[in-house]
C-alpha cells in the first residue's frame, strides 16, 4: 500500500509541475504573465521546460501548507476525508 500511494504522489507532483510550467509559459506567450526565465532542457523533444521561480513558488505553497495544516489529520480534514 505504501508503494501504491508513493507511486500515485510521485505522478500526481510530476502532472501538477507539468501543468503549471506548460500554462505560465502559454500566458507569458500570449502576454497576459511576466516574462519569466524559462529553459528548455531538451533539444530533442519540443516542450520540455524549467521554470525555476516556479519550481520555488510550488516548494514555498507546500511548506506554507503544510505549515498550517500542522497534522496529518488537519490535512485529510482539508481534503474532506
Amino acid at each position: 500500500m505504501v508503494f501504491i500511494a508513493t507511486l500515485a504522489a510521485l505522478i500526481a507532483s510530476r502532472a501538477m509541475t507539468t501543468a503549471i510550467f506548460s500554462t505560465i509559459k502559454q500566458a507569458t506567450t500570449l502576454g497576459c504573465f511576466p516574462r519569466l526565465k524559462i529553459i528548455h532542457t531538451s533539444r530533442k523533444f519540443m516542450g520540455q521546460i524549467y521554470i525555476p521561480v516556479m519550481n520555488w513558488f510550488l516548494l514555498v505553497s507546500c511548506l506554507a501548507f503544510v505549515a498550517v495544516f500542522g497534522s496529518i489529520n488537519e490535512i485529510g480534514n482539508a481534503y474532506g476525508m
